[in-house]
């Protein structure tokens, strides 16, 4: 499942979102994305999510992210992102605070071993 920018799939305890090098993450299209892999969990009945971005270009404001924060916490997902990424380490470290202040766990990681355990799927 997916579009031409990422792939979903369901792997042994998990929902595994792979998105392709050069991913552009637009606000305006996070709806939809978040919309789309939340139906997929839904589906699978798998609440815990690996993201994978070898390559992601991020370019969103400070609202932004808070905005994409309260959206990612309402889908009451546990998503653990590993991602080569341009967004600065103090814009993950919003986007982390403003999803765990409205109850919904995420959180980046530098590889996928240790999102692995954080999601206690190893």
């Amino acid at each position: 499942m997916g579009n031409s920018k990422y792939r979903i799939s369901h792997q042994p305890g998990y929902v595994l979102v792979e998105r392709l090098p050069d991913y552009e993450v637009v606000f305006d299209e996070m709806p939809e994305f978040l919309a789309e892999m939340s139906a997929f969990c839904d589906e699978v009945d798998c609440r815990k999510v690996l993201l994978l971005g070898p390559k992601t270009n991020v370019n969103l404001s400070t609202l932004d992210l808070y905005d994409l924060g309260e959206r990612i916490a309402g889908t009451r997902l546990q998503i653990a992102m590993v991602e080569s990424h341009d967004a600065s380490d103090a814009d993950e470290e919003f986007l982390e605070t403003v999803v765990f202040n409205r109850g919904g766990p995420i959180q980046f990681f530098a590889n996928q071993d240790d999102a692995k355990h954080w999601l206690e799927i190893s």
